[in-house]
């Protein structure tokens, strides 16, 4: 009996140890998984946060790229291409010279340099006939201080021969004396009864908007001095806004440079407004400005008498 109780106590005794090392081992084994998981739940988190991050930074640098292409292309379209697009807009117009022809105007005109190479003048002068006439020639002569055009000579005396009334023009340069240019324009150009008056061709602005003003003034004085005629002051229509704004400059003739457009603003005075740079003509090779005068045939007449020239 004594051994049956202690074997049955025995086995309940070894019946007991099992099953609580079995909640011993269940309860770390429940820790651990629990552990697990929580580690599990941070690194998604992380990963989650991660991700976020990464679709945050993405988002920012796919702005960026944007609004940089955006800039660059308005910049591209502003700058270069819109300008142009006058030149692809249908003319409703007359076209003559391979462009568009303002309305409005009696004589157009042309100018040159040696950038047109040699001319053909006998077949040129076919076009002082046409429709839109070309009645008049202005040529460049010389460029700052020591620089004549090397098909100056050629192209005015030819030029003349075919019955153009012709103005001789200089290009302006502001880090150059004005008086060294002055004497150098009136050394190399002979104005003729019935030339056109003198042009003095400024458009680079130089270091100082009040020393570009005051010497062009004194360019000017020496050579209307000189000639007895008073100088036209070519330029384009945006340089003549910004740096030629002193009334001074109000007593002058303007040629104005304004392209693609179809006119000219009211507020802006010229004499003769250069419309393209885009004409072709038979006789010249290349590309050729073409210009208009504003006024009659009387008015273009009084203005190439050899005489001071008043302002209208």
């Amino acid at each position: 009996m004594s051994a049956l109780v202690g074997s049955g106590n025995k086995k309940k005794g070894v019946s007991k140890r099992p099953k609580t090392g079995k909640k011993t081992f269940y309860s770390s084994a429940k820790g651990t998984t629990g552990s697990k998981k929580s580690n599990k739940r941070k690194s998604a988190s992380r990963a989650k946060s991660g991700n976020r991050h990464k679709d945050v930074s993405t988002l920012l640098h796919c702005t960026g790229v944007f609004l940089f292409l955006l800039i660059v292309g308005f910049g591209t379209y502003y700058f270069l291409f819109r300008p142009y697009f006058y030149r692809w807009k249908p003319c409703y117009g007359s076209t003559e010279y391979d462009i568009c022809i303002p309305h409005g105007y009696s004589l157009y005109g042309i100018d040159v340099s040696h950038h047109q190479d040699n001319i053909d003048w006998s077949t040129v002068s076919m076009f002082r006939e046409s429709d839109y006439p070309l009645g008049f020639v202005f040529i460049k002569a010389t460029e700052g201080g020591n620089h004549k055009d090397t098909r100056y000579e050629n192209n005015i005396e030819a030029a003349r021969s075919q019955g153009f009334t012709c103005g001789s023009y200089h290009f302006y340069n502001p880090g150059t004396s004005p008086n060294r240019q002055a004497e150098f324009f009136i050394k190399n150009v002979t104005v003729q009864k019935g030339d056109l008056p003198p042009v003095v061709d400024i458009e680079k602005k130089g270091a100082n908007k009040a020393a570009l003003q005051r010497e062009l003034l004194v360019w000017l004085d020496i050579v209307e001095e000189y000639y007895g005629i008073q100088p036209i002051i070519y330029t384009n229509y945006k340089f003549k806004k910004r740096y030629l704004d002193n009334p001074q400059f109000d007593r002058y003739h303007f040629w104005i440079a304004h392209y693609y457009v179809d006119n000219i603003d009211k507020d802006c005075d010229w004499i003769f407004w250069q419309f393209s740079d885009r004409g072709r003509i038979d006789g010249i090779k290349e590309h050729t400005d073409i210009n208009v005068f504003r006024g009659s045939i009387l008015e273009f007449n009084e203005l190439t008498s050899a005489r001071t020239v008043k302002k209208r």
